[in-house]
């Protein structure tokens, strides 16, 4: 591998652990909603839209999601007033979107993404406010194809090929992760053996689900910085918790230059059942981690040492993991085959 195993030292740990308001469209046979007196221009009219900013993944197939799919608009206005700024359909969806400016000025806000987009490509809009329109595209991504199941499945013989999300990565530099469909037995408890590899690098993990919760056993410390592992049992993911909820591992003493340290692992489900963005595909029910490393460096406080975020498809997997800007680093999956 380009890096050598120092390459996937902290990354191959972690993957063991593995002002809108009623939605109107002229487009649609929607009336004009009511008002509509403010007065103003469209950054970059008549030409291409300034400053605007498409939000959310646009897959295949997939119903746009109305807390995500949306178009950031900047507007000059002169005058204050309600509005009302749509886009025309393209490709079977569409934007728009009202709200009331309290002041002249330049102002950004959201149209809402309505419908479902029929075929993948890059598809150009047409945004109309008052008489003027700008003009933007919205690229549309094949959908990943999958099952209904668990977010993490564990059934025998399903398979990942990851690679790395550094830019400079090489095709060579990838991991594959197998579900072996052998289990084993650790202080009464049963787990799901998995097995990791890359050029020169090969190494195991335990998984389980219980309920909602998947479980890893493993070593809790997942720098490597600690003197010996701190092995340990922990949830890495929960599928029926709403978004927001928080969750810690247990407590564990690790050995770092032979002094004793208390660690653990905080999680924070930050996102649930929305469509991700993953190496030109975009993938349905994503729930987004954040997994922080956490130690007591100084009397009872916990500090943050390291953190990152894990994506996880339901019916396919760990998706994509990245670490926090401006680190550069994680990986992506290529290739799956889930049994």
């Amino acid at each position: 591998m380009k890096k050598g195993m120092e390459k996937w030292g902290f990354a191959l740990a972690l993957l063991l652990l593995v002002a809108c308001s009623k939605e109107l469209s002229l487009e649609q046979g929607d009336a004009t909603p009511p008002g509509n007196t403010s007065e103003g221009t469209l950054s970059g009219s008549p030409g291409a839209c300034a400053n605007m900013e498409v939000l959310g993944a646009y897959g295949q197939g997939l119903a746009l999601d109305t807390g995500n799919n949306k178009l950031q608009v900047e507007v000059n206005f002169t005058k204050e007033g309600s509005w009302y700024i749509y886009t025309d359909t393209v490709n079977g969806f569409w934007f728009t979107g009202t709200g009331t400016v309290a002041a002249p000025g330049l102002l950004t806000v959201q149209l809402q993404g309505k419908g479902s987009p029929v075929n993948p490509g890059t598809y150009n809009f047409t945004v109309k406010y008052k008489g003027n329109t700008c003009t933007t595209s919205v690229t549309v991504y094949q959908t990943a194809t999958a099952t209904a199941g668990d977010y993490f499945p564990m059934t025998a013989s399903s398979w990942w090929t990851y690679l790395d999300n550094d830019p400079a990565a090489l095709p060579s530099d990838t991991a594959y992760q197998l579900a072996t469909g052998t289990t084993a037995s650790v202080g009464g408890t049963t787990y799901n053996l998995f097995t990791i590899q890359s050029p020169g690098f090969k190494d195991s993990a335990y998984f389980r689900k219980s309920g909602g919760d998947y479980y890893q056993y493993g070593n809790l410390d997942l720098t490597g910085s600690a003197d010996r592992p701190v092995v340990a049992e922990w949830v890495f993911l929960k599928d029926n918790v709403a978004a927001g909820t928080k969750w810690q591992s247990s407590e564990q003493t690790a050995t770092i230059s032979g002094a004793p340290l208390k660690i653990r692992l905080a999680f924070e489900l930050l996102t649930k059942d929305v469509a991700a963005l993953v190496d030109n595909k975009v993938f349905a029910n994503t729930i987004k981690v954040k997994t922080t490393l956490q130690a007591q460096l100084s009397g009872t406080t916990w500090s943050d040492v390291a953190s990152f975020e894990s994506w996880y498809a339901r019916g396919i997997g760990l998706i994509n993991l990245t670490l926090p800007a401006p680190d550069i680093g994680g990986y992506r999956v290529i290739k799956y085959n889930v049994k």
